[in-house]
């Protein structure tokens, strides 16, 4: 099994310390599948994504952007996608 992370579009191996994703859960993520040429059921799942983001307040980037890197990473072949947004690095506690 191949992993492989973009964090902000990047390929990256870690996410910072300080994301308030990480330290606190605050966060949203969609997990979904790309069977190598399209994500079955999308439309759900990034309405779910999408209207989850609007509650919280979390900015995203627009769609074709995700779908862009999962046609990217999954290279024709089966795949499972984690797609997480957070409120990003912040130097603050509990409160934003």
């Amino acid at each position: 099994m191949s992993k492989w992370t973009l964090v902000d579009g990047r390929s990256e191996d870690r996410i910072p310390v300080d994301d308030r994703g990480f330290l606190f859960g605050d966060h949203l993520f969609e997990t979904c599948l790309s069977n190598g040429e399209a994500v079955p059921l999308w439309a759900l799942h990034w309405d779910r994504f999408t209207r989850g983001a609007s509650i919280l307040g979390f900015d995203l980037p627009e769609e074709e952007t995700f779908l862009d890197d999962i046609r990217a990473l999954s290279d024709g072949q089966v795949a499972i996608f984690r797609l997480s947004v957070s409120r990003g690095s912040s130097q603050c506690g509990y409160w934003i």
